[in-house]
């Protein structure tokens, strides 16, 4: 399902909710630096502590309980209500890949064969912006547990860290994540149904054969 939430519908929340407006817009700069600092920054899986360790300051400073190491490298931040209600979850990854970054500005990868090219950066920095925006309006209720997940390019991380309690302490009632998409606008959003959804990954071997020989292709 796709819905198209141009731009000037963001600017139409001036008038529905201007507080929440003048915080999203009060910390645009800075997101845009961090996400720049990821981007020129990337670590392979389960080699993300740099990132892991800038996550966990940000958070900390915006009042966060931070439980650090989860899953090797993961990061998990929880803010409380005012009032007792259910934990909502929001999760981004934070792994690079193994290949070279083509971009020239001068936030381009400072490590050869690693960059990010997968959207990490952007969804850090997303879930970073949704923590300050709550840690500077506050959590009427419940609570907020965001969930920084390592090693996800190589289908390794999220089982880790679910093995050593993300889910738990306190349960998540409910969780979300995104995705950043090339074929999507800026200013557009999808989501996807059950039927179509991908809340998992795999690895299989596929070998094609034909006249030429034998192809192995590993995905």
């Amino acid at each position: 399902m796709k819905s198209k939430a141009k731009s000037d519908t963001f600017h139409e929340m001036k008038a529905s909710d201007p507080i929440l407006y003048d915080t999203v817009l009060s910390i645009y700069d800075e997101l845009v630096q961090i996400r720049r600092d990821f981007r020129k920054h990337p670590e392979l899986a389960f080699q993300e502590k740099s990132t892991a360790s800038t996550i966990a300051h940000y958070l900390k400073s915006w009042g966060y309980e931070v439980e650090e190491g989860v899953g090797n490298t993961g990061v998990i931040g929880l803010l409380q209500g005012k009032e007792d209600g259910k934990v909502f979850g929001l999760r981004a990854d934070m792994d690079a890949l193994p290949m070279d970054d083509e971009i020239t500005e001068d936030y381009k990868s400072i490590h050869e064969k690693v960059a990010h090219t997968c959207g990490h950066d952007m969804h850090m920095a997303n879930l970073l912006g949704v923590a300050k925006v709550f840690s500077i309006m506050g959590l009427k209720k419940g609570t907020l547990k965001l969930i920084f997940q390592p090693a996800e390019e190589i289908a390794a991380g999220a089982k880790k860290m679910i093995n050593e309690g993300a889910l738990r302490d306190p349960p998540i009632d409910m969780m979300a994540g995104l995705h950043v998409h090339p074929t999507i606008e800026v200013g557009e959003f999808s989501i996807s149904n059950s039927k179509y959804s991908g809340a998992a990954a795999d690895f299989f071997n596929l070998e094609v054969f034909g006249k030429g020989g034998m192809l192995p292709i590993h995905i």
